[in-house]
């Protein structure tokens, strides 16, 4: 298990960290998404069980990864106020590729561009001279993909 979360801590993904240390990555997968059951149910399995070795593995695979991404913020972090700023651009890189979500350029202008068109959408609903125009509109809205309206949904 040591070789698999050193791999993890290294960046690997979970295909190639289970093959490192010998286990099929469907094994792998299967344990962590038993252990997210477990998470998720709030459930504090006795020791020694097979249900708390599933949620150990899925905290100690969870840390693992926490530890890859704070080394990589760390050394930007120490990049960025040294008083001769080195080479930080790879932690960058790995970061943006690896967590998009939290780290991605693209991700980050995609959710402001939702979010100016979220805005859009309102300012027309409110405006709506007639009810046909706001079923019109809603209907064209539907049509916009992976447009999230759970947040405008009140005022829609």
């Amino acid at each position: 298990m040591g070789a698999f979360l050193t791999a993890i801590r290294n960046g690997c993904s979970i295909p190639i960290a289970a093959n490192l240390a010998g286990i099929p990555s469907r094994t792998v997968e299967d344990w962590l998404s038993k252990g997210r059951k477990l998470e998720n149910a709030d459930i504090e399995p006795e020791p020694g069980t097979q249900a708390r070795g599933l949620l150990d593995f899925l905290r100690l695979y969870q840390k693992a990864r926490s530890e890859y991404i704070a080394t990589h913020v760390g050394n930007i972090n120490s990049h960025a106020t040294a008083d001769r700023p080195g080479a930080w651009t790879a932690s960058a890189w790995v970061l943006e590729r690896k967590q998009p979500k939290e780290f991605s350029q693209k991700y980050l202008i995609e959710k402001i561009a939702e979010q100016r068109v979220l805005d859009l959408v309102r300012f027309l609903f409110q405006g709506a001279p007639t009810e046909l125009f706001r079923e019109q509109l809603a209907q064209l809205v539907q049509l916009i993909p992976d447009l999230n309206l759970s947040e405008a949904s009140d005022d829609l």
